[in-house]
């Protein structure tokens, strides 16, 4: 007839429901059977996600500081229930989904970029039956994608030293590489890498440092 029936009594678990139709005159249909399973138990609340290592490409693949607008995140085998829908979210704002493996690991991308700056990253599980689990602590990262200024060389035009000393400025933290192509082909003999100070000066003393 329509109306609705309340399970809320019931256990979780299977069960079998039966239906059938009558029509004015009281003839009654066959009865029709189909299985259900009750399912009102929360999922559980899932650990903190981890920064893929290859979305991860600060000076550590641990650091959590990526270049990435779409970074995957990850958790290991056992972490959820298979089937289940694993949900991501930036500063408590849902941005993508995706479906927890056989194996209880999952892997998760952003359905658009993200902005650049610090945003916490959190997941939650939503089971099949459609019962979500608390947000997992967050992950806090640093999105960065914007190029940096490119580096000045201070040091004299011309020299009589045959191993000088290069110096020059640059964005304060930043890793500067120095490449030595003595025959101006394009092909540089050495490179040398170093990092600039907190003022941004950076230098390599050709005749101490090692490519």
């Amino acid at each position: 007839s329509g109306n609705e029936v309340d399970l809320s009594g019931l256990n979780d678990g299977p069960v079998n429901v039966e239906v059938t139709s009558t029509d004015p005159a009281g003839n009654t249909s066959p009865i029709a059977t189909a299985p259900i399973t009750l399912d009102s138990t929360i999922p559980n609340t899932p650990t903190t996600p981890d920064l893929e290592t290859a979305s991860d490409t600060g000076k550590s693949d641990t650091d959590d500081i990526t270049s990435d607008t779409t970074p995957t995140f990850t958790a290991p085998a056992g972490s959820g229930n298979p089937g289940d829908t694993v949900n991501l979210y930036a500063d408590g704002n849902p941005v993508g989904s995706a479906t927890v493996q056989p194996d209880g690991s999952y892997s998760v991308t952003p359905d658009n970029p993200l902005a650049e700056g610090t945003p916490d990253i959190a997941v939650s599980f939503t089971d099949m039956a459609g019962n979500k689990s608390a947000l997992s602590p967050i992950l806090p990262v640093t999105i960065d994608s914007t190029l940096p200024l490119a580096p000045k060389i201070t040091s004299p035009g011309v020299s009589n030293d045959t191993t000088p000393e290069i110096t020059g400025t640059a964005e304060p933290g930043m890793k500067v590489n120095v490449a030595i192509d003595k025959d101006g082909d394009g092909n540089p003999e050495a490179t040398y890498e170093t990092t600039t100070d907190p003022q941004g000066n950076w230098k390599v003393n050709l005749e101490t440092a090692t490519p």
